[in-house]
Order: C-alpha cells, then sequence, then structure tokens
C-alpha cells in the first residue's frame, strides 16, 4: 500500500512537467530538469520532445494505475481470506462446546454468527477500512507534496475536504444507525 501511495505520487508529478510543456513550450529551454532532458536525449525540435514526455507520462500513469489494480485485488483477496478465517474458527469454536452450550442457545443465533456477522464484520468494517487505509495514503502522498509546492494551496484543501467529509457524515449518521440496528433485528427473527 506504502508502494502504491508512492507510485500514485510519481503518477501525479509525472503530469506537471508535460502539463507545462505542453501550456508553454519554450519551458523545455527554461527549466533546469527539462533542458538537460531535451539535450542529452538529443532532441532537435520542441515538439518530438513534447511527444516524447507525453508517451513518458502515459506510460507512468498506465503502470501507477496497473500498480494500484493490483495492490486493491491483493487487500481484497486479503479479506476474503481473512473472512474465511474468522468463520472457519468460529465454527469449530462452536463445534468444540459441549451438548449443554447448543441447549442454551439459539441454533438460528449461532448459525447467523457464522454466516451474517462475520461477513458484516469483514465486508462493512474491515474492507472499507484497508480500502480507507490504501486511499488514505495516497490522499496523504499527495497532500504531503502539494503542501511541499504550496502550503497555503494545501491547506486551503485539507480544510474544505475535511468540512466537506464532516457534513457528510453528520448528514448520514443516524440514517446509518438506524439501517444498522434494522439489519440486526432482521438477522435475528
Amino acid at each position: 500500500i506504502v508502494l502504491m501511495a508512492l507510485a500514485e505520487t510519481v503518477s501525479v508529478l509525472s503530469i506537471v512537467p508535460f502539463l507545462s510543456v505542453l501550456a508553454r513550450p519554450a519551458i523545455v529551454h527554461e527549466s533546469y530538469g527539462l533542458s538537460k532532458a531535451y539535450n542529452a536525449l538529443g532532441f532537435i525540435d520542441e515538439s518530438s520532445f513534447i511527444a516524447a514526455l507525453g508517451l513518458i507520462t502515459m506510460a507512468v500513469v498506465v503502470t501507477s494505475s496497473a500498480f494500484k489494480t493490483l495492490t486493491f485485488h491483493l487487500v481484497g483477496r486479503f479479506v476474503h481470506m481473512l473472512r474465511q478465517s474468522l468463520a472457519v474458527r468460529l465454527l469449530s469454536i462452536y463445534l468444540y462446546q459441549p451438548y449443554e452450550f447448543f441447549l442454551t442457545r439459539n441454533s438460528s443465533e449461532l448459525s447467523k454468527n457464522v454466516l451474517s456477522e462475520v461477513d458484516q464484520t469483514v465486508f462493512d468494517l474491515l474492507q472499507p477500512l484497508s480500502m480507507l487505509i490504501a486511499q488514505g495514503l495516497v490522499a496523504l502522498a499527495i497532500v504531503l507534496m502539494v503542501f511541499l509546492y504550496d502550503p497555503r494551496i494545501a491547506l486551503w484543501i485539507v480544510v474544505t475536504v475535511g468540512v466537506l467529509y464532516g457534513l457528510i457524515y453528520l448528514l448520514v449518521r443516524r440514517r446509518l444507525i438506524h439501517i444498522g440496528r434494522a439489519r440486526q433485528v432482521a438477522d435475528t427473527s
């Protein structure tokens, strides 16, 4: 996930020089890094350099996206394997209980725990949490990059997005609590 965050940051960073050169081709000769690359690679005109820079940028973005896809696949696989592991462990605990345990418990409650509650825990808590961590690291890396570039813009972005997420959370919180309670009642009946 950390490598994915770095790859996403490099992907975003790779777009900036390309857009700068595309907007103003003369910057190739004014920017130290771009002029050094232009001369070292032996380009004779700016249009061929822009095309090569565009291809490199595209390759970086596609590679970063492929790596992100692979990372999300691996995170999803981890979550599914965790689900299977938790369900098996819970079922194993139930199977090793003495007979009296089953006399005092409702069998539908036990099967709900193995089948439904494990899924709820994994798919409604652990999977979103793992995606939040993954996307949070990407966002953190990009925000740090923007902070290095312009701290005022980065602070403004962080405050604006934070306020928007806070408002969304406050608007949907009661509804989510109500839905969660209704699901629990429906699962036990």
